[in-house]
């Protein structure tokens, strides 16, 4: 059994899910929590891999179960709430959050280069150059996979040795113990990893089947071990730099912490070419969402629009949403991860428990945890829905929200 953990294939998987989950979209997540939480950036550190790195290796573990395919696994929730939350976890992982998160960040990027260029208008030229890069995809992506993924990663290592080598001193954060550690739990979420290794994860089973169906499963948590622990080298040396360099980047907007962390360790010169490269990144990120989205939509549905106009559409999609920005973006990602994470959660530890012992209790749990999700977070949301005169379910949210208040133990 050792001898077949340890096989090159797993440890092959393990870096195809490192790869996975290193977003350049991603990356921007461990420095808003360095800033937040400064001196308390190890439990805020601990929180962030258990929600940003726990939770999706869980879901590739989940998902191998399934050879990848995320149809059957939603529907284990049953039909309605389980192609409604896979039709809006794809929305997410696709045109609306994720992408167009990752057009924000690309442009916070190239505006240090291009100053007074505006969000619009490079949202635009951004989703008009990745449509036409998906029509020449194969020879195109290549290219760009060989140099540019080098270039982030090396960019990266770059900024965190030298952050690290020097004298690291960290401001008193106003986060608690428990707080620090809620917040980089939240933030985590904000990732949205954990739908994106439900779809994502077709090729890690094809990798890890080789070994024989019946290992699958061994071999997915090991290799599931593999990608994490360089996930979390990344993310809490990301983390880390930032928390010491907190008051240099209290003022900077949150989709330009990167790029402006890459101008404060590296100077001008390596700084614009991380810029660039994290740029770039974005696009492939953008593109490669885009075209597994389409195939994943094409094979589920056998559609028979051309795979060139879904490509247009989910593009057409994101560049308008990018229009929104990153705060704007991240408002909305925030309000969906709280809804629909549990849920989630609840459906691929039950799936697991499916496959590997039987398990049958698996549509109501997902059913309860979903609902009580939408209101206890409706609850605590009442006043941006009370704000909206139309909203005829404000006064009961209000007076769910006292009730909510008064218990000492919440909802």
């Amino acid at each position: 059994m050792l001898r077949t953990l340890l096989c090159r294939q797993n440890f092959l998987a393990g870096i195809a899910i490192f790869s996975m989950f290193f977003g350049a979209g991603n990356v921007v997540f461990p420095l808003l929590l360095g800033l937040k939480a400064k001196g308390q950036f190890p439990l805020a550190l601990l929180g962030l891999i258990i929600t940003s790195i726990g939770f999706p290796l869980l879901g590739v573990i989940g998902s191998s179960l399934f050879k990848g395919r995320a149809l059957p696994f939603f529907l284990r929730a049953g039909k309605p709430i389980g192609l409604t939350m896979m039709i809006i976890s794809l929305g997410l992982l696709g045109p609306i959050a994720v992408m167009p998160r990752c057009v924000t960040v690309a442009y916070a990027a190239t505006v240090q280069m291009i100053p007074g260029l505006s969000l619009p208008v490079f949202c635009l030229i951004f989703g008009a150059l990745a449509f036409a890069i998906t029509l020449k995809k194969n020879s195109i992506m290549k290219i760009v996979g060989l140099v540019l993924s080098p270039l982030l990663l090396i960019s990266l290592f770059m900024i965190i040795f030298k952050g690290l080598s020097g004298e690291l001193h960290f401001a008193s954060s106003n986060l608690s113990n428990m707080g620090a550690f809620h917040e980089g739990m939240l933030t985590g979420y904000d990732t949205l990893d954990l739908i994106a290794s439900l779809f994502f994860s077709a090729t890690i089973w094809q990798m890890l089947s080789l070994n024989g169906s019946k290992k699958v499963f061994n071999s997915s948590v090991f290799s599931s071990l593999i990608g994490g622990v360089l996930l979390a080298l990344v993310y809490a040396g990301l983390c880390i730099v930032t928390a010491a360099n907190s008051g240099s980047l209290a003022h900077i907007s949150p989709d330009k912490l990167l790029t402006q962390l890459a101008l404060i360790q590296l100077g001008p010169i390596y700084g614009a070419i991380a810029n660039l490269a994290i740029a770039i990144a974005c696009l492939t990120t953008i593109i490669s969402i885009c075209i597994t989205i389409t195939t994943l939509v094409k094979e589920e549905t056998k559609i028979k629009i051309s795979e060139k106009w879904i490509n247009f559409s989910w593009l057409t999609v994101m560049t308008f949403f990018g229009m929104w920005g990153f705060e704007q973006l991240m408002g909305m990602i925030h309000y969906m991860a709280q809804l629909l994470y549990p849920a989630i959660i609840v459906l691929t530890v039950a799936n697991i428990g499916h496959k590997k012992w039987g398990f049958k209790w698996i549509k109501t749990p997902v059913t309860i945890t979903l609902l009580l999700t939408i209101l206890h977070t409706s609850i605590l949301n009442y006043s941006r829905l009370k704000a909206r005169d139309s909203c005829f379910i404000a006064p009961l949210l209000g007076q769910l929200h006292k009730l909510y208040n008064r218990s000492p133990y919440g909802l």
